[in-house]
């Protein structure tokens, strides 16, 4: 192997590639600015979704299948998702009760 191997991180898009994504996405900030023409549908979509239900997320899955139903690459898919969470625009979440609080009693 060569020296400059060992001097570039890897790509975003390969990393995401092999590990497997989180279930849920959440919408942070609803701005297209600076965004992609991908990115923006990407937005669009899970602004729908979530005007038109009552969740907060959207499965992961979900935005996969209608996307590649569309005719993208899910490579693609997955580089844009990777960019929008980079921005801080999306949020992937694990599971749907992350972040319930239990029922405690307060002060013992």
């Amino acid at each position: 192997m060569s020296r400059a191997t060992f001097l570039f991180a890897p790509q975003p898009a390969l990393l995401m590639a092999k590990k497997k994504l989180p279930q849920l996405i959440e919408l942070v900030r609803d701005t297209t600015w600076k965004c992609g023409r991908l990115e923006r549908e990407i937005i669009t979509f899970i602004r729908e979704y979530i005007t038109t239900r009552i969740r907060k997320t959207v499965p992961t899955e979900l935005v996969l299948q209608h996307f590649t139903e569309k005719g993208y690459a899910p490579l693609q898919i997955k580089d844009a998702l990777a960019r929008l969470e980079k921005r801080q625009i999306i949020r992937f979440r694990s599971t749907y009760n992350r972040g319930r609080k239990k029922n405690r009693e307060v002060g013992r």
